[in-house]
């Protein structure tokens, strides 16, 4: 009887629950909602749950019952996969995208908006975590710590609920959803695939399984004991030596006088138009958001003429974080954009963040932005401003921060300031002209 439990279970963390169920099948969700388990992990082959549908992501309690999000993103029981229908919605329990359940048996849930909420039993109200909005799925560590996917498919680390998303090693693997096994492995399933994949020590990922059956969420009931795991195919990654910070400025753009420069190898600036833009956010993908007399306008691509937003005014600089929030920085505080081009508007002022003279995103979905003259950041649109020590910095115009974390600075007498990372005190000077002074620089996002 305690085997047919375990095959039950879709994600064991509590110990409690490992007692009975301390297995390793793993369980999916299929894209029609309904549960599949796969008996003997990577030698197995998913099998559908009977009656099981519709869900878009499950968890199990501390007693082995399921949890899951329905289509209507509210939260739902059941008792077992194959037994009964889904009990719910829960009261209150609307609206999320992904639910999990943390070791102490805390409900952890990411919402429709991409932020982190909780709540300690199934009767509780939803609880915001601060700093958190910038996953799309979420799990628990043994450490408790948290393990999240962006919407690009890259992953974050933070100290449970009260820390900050930072960046978390996940070598050549973009996921869709991710899974954390009792003993601390990572299961993932690989981006725009049905591949799923075991992270290494190293960071790496093995090799990965697939059939013909596709789920969208994945968790491992028990730990992978005895079973032969997939070797990773690929050959031993070489370090990679970083370039030189002068060579890490391509692709790096400045305004000047309403004109769009971008930054060549020697140094040089090209001018690329002169539209009279007063904030740029270029994308890699071609698109530029911009700022032209406070309101948004908008290119899809490099030859396109650029458009009005709906909703434009008003706003005095733009950027655009790594999950693609639009932020924006208006008269005095920070603002971000809700909805799309053509129907979205502006949020209301976000408290804490007046008077930065402009804004740049850095890879782990915080903010770097120059206040008062002096470099600051901000873990997230729900953080506040704090200073960035500094041994060398003079009173700064500008600040613009590249994917891979390197960071360049504008001063008040145009030199240009690098740095492999915003939190190292020691900044490097670049070769500038005073010919050559930007008022904003901006990396392509």
């Amino acid at each position: 009887m305690k085997l047919i439990l375990c095959f039950a279970v879709v994600l064991i963390q509590a110990i409690a629950c490992l007692a009975e169920c301390d297995i390793s099948p793993f369980i999916g969700v299929a894209d029609d909602g309904s549960l599949m388990t796969r008996a003997f992990g990577f030698k197995g082959q998913w099998s559908e749950v009977k009656g099981s549908c519709c869900v878009k992501s499950v968890a199990v309690m501390k007693d082995c019952s399921l949890i899951g999000v329905g289509e209507d993103g509210a939260l739902y029981i059941k008792a077992k996969p194959g037994v009964g229908k889904w009990m719910g919605p829960i009261e209150g329990s609307c609206c999320v995208q992904d639910v999990e359940v943390m070791p102490d048996g805390t409900i952890i849930a990411i919402t429709d908006n991409k932020r982190l909420v909780y709540r300690k039993t199934l009767e509780s109200p939803w609880k915001k975590a601060p700093r958190s909005r910038s996953v799309i799925r979420v799990d628990s560590l043994p450490d408790g710590k948290l393990v999240g996917v962006t919407p690009q498919g890259t992953m974050k680390v933070r100290d449970g609920l009260k820390g900050k998303w930072k960046y978390f090693k996940s070598r050549l693997f973009k996921a869709d959803d991710i899974a954390v096994q009792p003993d601390g492995v990572i299961l993932g399933i690989k981006k725009k695939a049905c591949s799923v994949h075991v992270q290494t020590d190293r960071g790496t990922w093995t090799e990965g399984i697939g059939d013909d059956v596709c789920v969208k969420s994945i968790t491992s009931a028990g730990n992978m004991k005895n079973l032969e795991v997939p070797e990773p195919t690929e050959a031993p990654v070489e370090p990679v030596k970083p370039k030189p910070l002068s060579a890490r400025l391509v692709g790096l753009f400045g305004l000047k006088n309403g004109e769009m420069y971008e930054r060549n190898k020697d140094g040089s600036w090209s001018l690329r138009n002169a539209d009279g833009m007063v904030s740029i956010a270029p994308l890699k993908s071609g698109a530029m958001y911009g700022v032209k007399k406070n309101f948004l306008v908008y290119k899809p691509n490099k030859e396109s003429p650029w458009r009005l937003a709906s909703g434009a005014c008003c706003t005095n600089a733009i950027t655009v974080l790594s999950d693609g929030t639009v932020m924006g920085q208006g008269n005095p505080h920070m603002n971000y954009r809700v909805g799309g081009i053509d129907d979205g508007h502006w949020s209301p002022g976000i408290a804490g963040s007046q008077f930065t003279s402009n804004i740049a995103p850095l890879p782990d979905g915080g903010m770097l932005g120059v206040r008062y003259g002096k470099l600051v950041s901000r873990p997230g649109i729900e953080g506040v401003w704090t200073d960035v020590p500094s041994n060398n910095l003079p009173v700064l115009k500008a600040v613009a921060a590249d994917s891979d974390g390197t960071v360049v600075a504008i001063d008040t007498s145009c030199r240009l300031w690098a740095n492999a990372k915003y939190d190292d005190p020691e900044w490097q000077p670049m070769e500038n002209s005073w010919e050559d002074c930007m008022t904003e620089l901006a990396f392509a996002a």
